[in-house]
């Protein structure tokens, strides 16, 4: 099967494919990292650096340098 696929599974016979209603979206695009995927992965690196910080006042200057990027643009 392939993403928006429909398929009959009757109990004691064969699966049957179902007539499509079209695409939601196109399957190669929804293999490769979207945005979606970007924000969880950096999210997660920052939530690892906060931890491994050595300690609050590292914790501090990491986000102020983190903030000062994003109102850089």
């Amino acid at each position: 099967p392939v993403l928006d696929e429909a398929w009959a599974l009757p109990k004691g016979t064969r699966p049957k494919r179902l007539e499509s209603k079209g695409r939601r979206a196109d399957p190669v695009r929804s293999v490769r990292p979207d945005w979606h995927n970007q924000r969880a992965a950096l999210m997660l690196a920052i939530e690892s650096a906060t931890e491994n910080a050595g300690d609050d006042a590292a914790r501090e200057a990491l986000l102020q340098k983190l903030r000062a990027a994003l109102e850089a643009g």
